[in-house]
This record gives structure tokens, sequence and C-alpha cells, in this order.
């Protein structure tokens, strides 16, 4: 099976390293590959990864539009380590996996109507479980944490796991949309935070908003925006709501620009 799926046999050791190359999910890639028709088949597009104590980085700061395929990639390392120390093959080019004590994912959301909690508090208090027992020894998945509140205190929050999960020195991957948190944190994490984006290629048609290309690529550097706008366009919101939504966008940055003058 393991040579039926080019999955490899992964070096286990006592180091605090997570290094993968040309690693997949397989379950999606089997979906992928099986497809609904012959023109939804398609292959996937593997990713590396590197994870180490700096000059490395323990850290990935991971951005990128949604679709772009960040949810996948954060799943897949995980999946990756699981099988590793199960004695499984993996579905990668080559992986070196540090003995990991712990593997948190905090990722998805959902309230917990039963319990009086809100979708943000599950978030919170699944958080805390992350910063109370997370070691150097553990691999930490985060998915877009602050999203369930005010933008700034989201910002906030998220900058302040990341400064403590960095200082930890714990294998970390941090998919946002705040891009912001690159500059915020980035003096205090003494090199071991690394800026990761998911590419997006653009192509402009006149009279038309612009078209996307999700590479599904990790590539180093931030993203330059989210694209929620086009996304909304993808999902099949009416053009006149994409229209008025694009005019809106326009003005808010615009809005901001000028306030970062002033300031």
């Amino acid at each position: 099976m393991a040579l039926d799926h080019n999955f490899t046999r992964p070096l286990l050791d006592g180091s605090c390293e997570l290094h993968v190359e040309d690693g997949r999910h397989a379950v999606v890639e089997a979906a992928h590959l099986r497809g609904k028709n012959a023109r939804s088949m398609r292959t996937f597009v593997p990713n590396s990864l590197h994870l180490a104590a700096a000059p490395v980085g323990s850290c990935w700061l991971l951005t990128g539009p949604n679709m772009g395929g960040k949810s996948t990639f954060l799943r897949q390392s995980a999946h990756l380590v699981i099988l590793a120390q199960m004695g499984s093959f993996v579905p990668a080019k080559f992986a070196r996996v540090g003995l990991v004590d712990k593997l948190f994912c905090r990722v998805g959301s959902a309230d917990d109507l039963a319990a009086d909690k809100s979708t943000f508090m599950v978030e919170m208090q699944e958080t805390a479980t992350v910063l109370t027992q997370a070691t150097s020894r553990s691999l930490v998945v985060m998915d877009e944490v602050g999203r369930g509140t005010a933008v700034n205190d989201g910002i906030a929050i998220a900058g302040a796991v990341l400064e403590t999960l960095c200082a930890r020195q714990t294998r970390t991957l941090f998919a946002t949309h705040f891009t912001a948190l690159s500059s915020l944190v980035g003096g205090t994490c003494s090199g071991n935070l690394r800026p990761y984006r998911m590419e997006v290629i653009e192509h402009h048609v006149e009279g038309q908003t612009k078209q996307l290309v999700f590479s599904h690529r990790v590539v180093e550097g931030l993203a330059s925006q989210s694209y929620g706008v086009n996304t909304a366009a993808l999902a099949g919101c009416p053009p006149n709501v994409v229209a008025r939504a694009t005019e809106l966008l326009s003005e808010l940055t615009q809005d901001q620009d000028k306030s970062a003058c002033h300031d």
C-alpha cells in the first residue's frame, strides 16, 4: 500500500524538529483523484514544512485567502505526525519527526448552547488548554484564533498567544487573516516566527471582478489581502452585492490609509 500511494518511511528521533518534504493529505488526495467526473479529477499539490528552534523557526504564521489551502495544510501536517508515531508510513517524499508529546488542534468553530457558551468562549477555552499544556516537544495547530470577537481584540489575543508559543519554542502552525501579526509580534519572537502564505495568482479581465487561481502552494511571505469579496463572488452572491462590497472595501481601505498617514 505504501508503494502504491507513494508513502515513505519517516525518521523519528529525539529532536524538537518537524521536517517534511512534499507532504500530502492522503484523504483529500484520494478525493481529488476520484473526482465526481473526469473534469473534476486533479492531482494534489504537495507542500514542504520545516519547524525547529531558531534560526530555522519553530512557528509558522500562515496567511492567505479562504479556499487557499491553509486548513488542508494544517491538517495534513497533524495527520502526518500521528501516522508517523503510530508506526505507519506517511504521505510525503521525506519526513523527519522529532517525537511529539502532545498534539493540539484548535481548528473550526462551534458554540455550546447546552452549556451557555458562545463560539468565542469555546475558542478561548480551547486556546487556554493549549497554552497551559503545550511544551517545547508539542505540536500546535491553530486556525484563525481571535476571529470570533472585534478585530483589534482578536489581533491582540492572537498576538499574545503566538508570542507565548514562540517563547516556548513549541512547534506551531498558526493560520490567520491577521497579517498585522507579523509586524506586531515579529520583534519579540526571537527569530522563531516565519511568515508563509498560500500562493494566489490574479487574472484581470476588463469589466469583471478579477479572477483568482489558487495554486495551493505554500510560499514565503505574507498575503497582501484575503480576497473575501472574490470568494463571495465564487460562492454565487448576486453581482450587485459583490459590486457594492467591492466599493465599500475600497472606501474602508482608503479610510485606513488616511488614518495611518495621520498617525
